[in-house]
């Protein structure tokens, strides 16, 4: 996984990075840009990190090492909690969650990370940091199946459904960038007033990001769905509709 030498020292570069990513994309995140940013020198930026790809690689490891820290302390409070008996889909949804921030920081760290995906289609540096992303969801998502019950078997032909919905279930929670539409004026003549109509409809279409309040009785109710099948820890008496939970509160 991606590092880099001088960790303390990088932070404020990593700060710069994530704001440069959310308001232009990896693209806009040059060492120049990033060291105007960061108020450095390049070579400063330079002397922490082997390469350009290298510094967007520990960029993103850092910000996906909030969301992992956070999934293992409640992994670990719930299995103290439990004591090594079998959880119920609530205690795997709270899981799930972590994976799956709800709140407004932790949609802000999603956004960043989700910037980041289409440079790991070509870019191998940021590709072994997003990699281990996906490795560690399906991870989860194996544990979480053990853990409420499912049959080992069936587990494994499921691991990779859910991690897929959990992974589609973040892309969704992020929002699509537009540009506002009509221009200043333009909806004032007849064509204007038509293309607008036109324009709107598919910019509608553009704005349904998921509801964050709907992710975790989404994933909740597929869980579910496997107990009733298959055997495992059910409820506890909780209604999907009514699992809550902040994963990064």
């Amino acid at each position: 996984m991606a590092r880099t030498t001088n960790p303390d020292r990088a932070t404020p570069i990593f700060a710069a990075v994530h704001r440069l990513v959310l308001s232009g994309g990896c693209e806009s995140a040059t060492v120049r840009a990033v060291a105007l940013e960061a108020d450095m020198s390049p070579s400063g930026v330079r002397h922490n990190f082997r390469t350009h790809s290298h510094l967007l690689a520990c960029a993103y490891f850092r910000a996906d090492d909030v969301l992992e820290r956070h999934m293992q302390m409640t992994y670990f409070s719930l299995d103290r909690r439990l004591r090594g008996d079998r959880w119920t889909v609530t205690d795997a949804a709270e899981l799930l969650a972590c994976t799956v921030p709800i709140d407004p920081e932790g949609l802000e760290i999603l956004r960043v990370l989700h910037s980041f995906e289409a440079r790991a289609r070509h870019d191998e540096d940021v590709g072994d940091s997003v990699a281990e992303t996906h490795r560690q969801v399906h991870n989860v998502a194996r544990a979480v199946l053990q853990r409420i019950g499912i049959p080992a078997e069936v587990a494994e032909e499921q691991v990779m459904t859910l991690k897929c919905l959990v992974m589609g279930v973040r892309n969704a929670l992020v929002p699509i960038a537009r540009t506002p539409w009509p221009p200043p004026g333009e909806s004032h003549t007849p064509d204007g007033r038509e293309r607008t109509k036109s324009i709107s409809r598919a910019v509608g279409a553009s704005e349904l990001a998921m509801d964050p309040a709907d992710a975790v009785p989404l994933l909740a109710s597929y869980l579910q769905r496997l107990v009733d099948a298959y055997g495992g820890g059910g409820m506890d008496e909780v209604e999907v509709d009514e699992v809550e939970v902040d994963a990064l509160g």
